[in-house]
Formats: structure tokens, sequence, C-alpha cells
């Protein structure tokens, strides 16, 4: 299991890459510490297949041109 993180306060994001339902896919989302200072997955994140992340790619690369145009970024 591939996997990056990034902390923000309690919020931390993981992506990593792993089967269900025997096929590979590409899971993004956000974890928090429950009381038990326990990390536990929210319901805000994305899965999708492998084979979709050239798709995924072409959108965030067109929503940062966006971004940048508007000068948001």
């Amino acid at each position: 299991m591939l996997r990056a993180t990034l902390s923000k306060g309690i919020q931390i994001q993981k992506h990593y890459i792993s089967d269900y339902g025997g096929k590979k896919r590409i899971d993004i989302r956000i974890w928090y510490k429950d009381d038990d200072d326990e990390l536990k997955p929210s319901k805000q994140g994305i899965s999708l297949p492998i084979e979709r992340f050239k798709d995924l790619k072409k959108l965030i690369t067109d929503l940062e041109d966006a971004l940048k145009e508007k000068k948001l970024l």
C-alpha cells in the first residue's frame, strides 16, 4: 500500500492505492482523530479505479489553469 500524508491541525489527508473488490483503486481521503485519539476516515474524499487516473490528472490540470486565469492561484 502506497501512502502519503499531509497534516493540517487534526485533519490528515491520506492518499493510497488499495484493493477493493479485487480491483486497484486510488483513495484520497481526509482522516481525523476521534475522542480516543485514533485516526478515522471521514466521508470527505474520493475513491476511483486506477484506470481513471489520467482523467483525474487532466481534470486537476484544467482546474489549475482555470484558477490561474482568474488569478486565484
